[in-house]
């Protein structure tokens, strides 16, 4: 998987993500929008989790918000 970004009119990687990465974090738990694209570089199984879904998640682990603002802190 390809994280990428659009400059100007060219396609930028930001990274290449190993199988069993995340991405999509900063904007799920910001409420912002996303500001990249993921691109599959190969066939990929691929689960999407929606705002309401991971704080319902969150209520019974609170300790995984701090490692998800962590890994999307790392990714600014």
């Amino acid at each position: 998987m390809a994280i990428t970004k659009i400059f100007g009119s060219a396609g930028v990687t930001l990274a290449a993500l190993e199988p069993g990465a995340v991405f999509g974090e900063m904007a799920l738990v910001s409420g912002g929008v996303r500001v990249a694209s993921a691109v599959a570089q190969s066939k990929c199984e691929v689960y999407r989790i929606v705002a309401e879904d991971l704080e319902a998640v969150l209520k019974d682990r609170p300790q995984l918000l701090s490692k998800i603002q962590g890994l999307a802190a790392q990714r600014r």
